[in-house]
């Protein structure tokens, strides 16, 4: 039997420096990295920002994301380094609240700055190289055109590091898609926009709460610090006409229409933190995979945040990513079958993901269609957690449906 990772130790291949340069080290890239290099393959991760620089994100892990920290044996220094445990989530619509219990599985928000380093270094730890604050100026090709290798800025100049795949996880606005052209192969029509904050002494809220009204919505996601990220969001055209003007104006007014309770809660509590706002970006599905190149995470599929899914979907992409790289860097005669399987594992989830949300964030719905949106939402994750459990066992979804 031909044993794929043990044919591509002993470091890279003859006329490449690694085996695999990853271009972004948050969750999607540096879970990546972590993973091919527990594989045995020779990894470079670069990024342009520093180690543990902040991001703007929700925090909040869904069901598939903690199954795989706690496979990965991340999940422990996760807890360690203060992340509360969620053990309820509550969605509230027009006022009517539904709790669901996560006791028996409970669920994470931390900061990026925890996660994002956290593993980083766990990649490190395993033999990929890491190398932070280093731009990626371009993508070098073979006299083929596909992609192998990267143009990366260094304080010398710039240096051309070659490897036979790129895998880009440089988020939304992602340069390696960009350079390789990634096709849009699906779009949703509607996008959220948010204006969110960190909140310290909320009260008894160490759950995730998500409101929902007809033309707005809020939430609170408990993480690090004994902080609190909470937010407003609304439809992008909203938060251009009536929002961005004001932002912190914008936040309370949304809060009181929409959250009343959680409204008073902030008004009581410290904003410990500046505002952040998020224009929105209508969700899309690119191409996965192309001639020597590969998209993880938002990247390659970005599913508004509204989802609450974004950083559980990186890491599933790391997962799915990292094995089929084996077998196309393994068997080269296998590879177009091993990225066409990775796409297709990936859209069975995303495009329904991007159907389903687009109900939500269009914010001009009854709210039981909301509702069935959400319950449409749950069951894709369930389906998710099942996938990368190769089994039938359930992995906890936004909430029990």
């Amino acid at each position: 039997m031909f044993d794929r990772t043990a044919a591509l130790r002993g470091g890279a291949r003859p006329g490449y420096h690694h085996d695999v340069i990853v271009v972004g080290a948050r969750v999607g890239g540096a879970a990546t990295a972590l993973q091919l290099a527990r594989r045995g393959l020779d990894v470079l991760l670069v990024d342009r920002a520093a180690r543990g620089a902040d991001t703007n994100s929700t925090h909040a892990l869904l069901g598939p994301g903690v199954e795989l920290l706690g496979r990965w044996g991340l999940l422990d220094a996760v807890v360690a380094t203060g992340t509360p445990a969620i053990e309820e989530t509550t969605f509230t619509y027009d006022g009517e609240p539904l709790t669901f219990d996560l006791r028996d599985r409970p669920l994470y928000a931390p900061r990026r700055s925890v996660l994002d380093p956290l593993l980083a270094d766990a990649a490190l730890l395993a033999g990929a190289r890491v190398r932070f604050q280093t731009p990626v100026r371009g993508l070098h090709r073979g006299p083929d055109g596909a992609v192998d290798g990267v143009v990366l800025q260094t304080r010398a100049g710039t240096e051309t590091v070659r490897a036979p795949l790129v895998v880009g996880a440089d988020g939304v606005r992602s340069f390696v898609a960009r350079q390789v052209e990634a096709e849009v192969t699906h779009r949703g029509a509607h996008a959220s926009a948010s204006v969110m904050a960190y909140y310290r002494g909320l009260g008894e809220m160490q759950q995730y709460h998500w409101y929902h009204g007809r033309h707005g919505a809020a939430g609170s996601i408990p993480t690090n610090d004994g902080l609190s990220m909470v937010f407003a969001a609304v439809s992008a055209a909203r938060f251009r006409s009536e929002i961005r003007a004001d932002v912190g104006a914008g936040f309370d007014a949304v809060l009181e229409e929409v959250a009343p309770d959680l409204a008073a809660r902030a008004r009581r509590a410290e904003r410990a933190s500046r505002w952040r706002s998020w224009p929105g970006e209508r969700s899309f599905v690119r191409r996965a995979a192309g001639p020597g190149w590969v998209l993880v995470g938002d990247a390659g599929a970005y599913i508004d945040p509204m989802t609450a899914h974004g950083m559980s979907a990186a890491l599933r992409d790391a997962q799915w990513c990292a094995d089929a790289a084996v077998d196309a860097l393994g068997r080269p005669d296998a590879a177009a079958d091993a990225w066409v399987a990775y796409e297709a594992s990936r859209d069975a989830i995303a495009v329904p993901m991007v159907d389903a949300i687009d109900e939500v964030v269009a914010f001009r719905h009854p709210l039981d269609r909301v509702q069935r949106a959400h319950i449409a939402l749950s069951k894709l994750v369930s389906a998710e957690g099942r996938e990368l459990a190769g089994s039938g066992a359930e992995v906890a979804g936004i909430a029990a449906a």
